[in-house]
């Protein structure tokens, strides 16, 4: 501990150490309580992450329908010009 002097020839025993135990000591706390929110965040994220992959896995699979079905549509409407121009073709 510190000893600081008053002035009037005595000294006491000062708090300076003690504030920076205290200090010290506030600040390693925050640091835990922050490093396991991180760590509880991390967890919750980790254990959501199959439920998303299974989401985006259907998603995959609606997307992939509504390629083959614009697929199909356009498939038809090629065939239809193609047709409609080979008519125009023969007839004229």
């Amino acid at each position: 501990m510190m000893v600081c002097s008053t002035g009037a020839g005595s000294a006491e025993p000062g708090r300076l150490d003690d504030d920076a135990a205290k200090t010290h000591a506030a600040v390693v706390e925050a640091a835990q309580e922050l490093l396991q929110r991180v760590h509880q965040v991390a967890a919750h994220r980790a254990a959501q992450a199959p439920g998303r992959e299974q989401h985006h896995a259907v998603l995959d699979v609606l997307d992939e329908e509504m390629i083959d079905a614009d697929l199909a549509e356009n498939s038809l409407m090629i065939t239809a010009v193609r047709r409609r121009a080979r008519d125009r073709a023969a007839a004229g």
